[in-house]
């Protein structure tokens, strides 16, 4: 089975950024089987936002910012509550 990466050094200029998360938050490398990864171009800087691909199912989400020249400004870590089931 083929296994879909994304790549952050593939959609952006820097990754230094990576390094300055707390250690093992965050890997290069994002397995596509199960997040989702979302970069946004902003005035200023840019949006990064990895989560989980099936958010009915819950998981952790982090929203993290970068300046311009791709150095982080801020993280947020949210956890992403499990949808009821409705068994009527």
């Amino acid at each position: 089975m083929d296994i879909e990466l994304y790549n952050f050094c593939e959609h952006l200029d820097s990754i230094e950024w990576i390094d300055s998360l707390a250690n093992g938050l965050l890997s290069h490398k994002i397995d596509l089987r199960h997040s989702h990864v979302s970069t946004t171009k902003l005035e200023p800087g840019y949006q990064v936002y990895i989560g989980p691909k099936h958010t009915d199912l819950g998981g952790n989400g982090i929203m993290i910012m970068l300046d311009d020249d791709f150095k982080l400004q801020s993280y947020l870590i949210k956890r992403i509550e499990l949808l009821p089931i409705d068994l009527k």
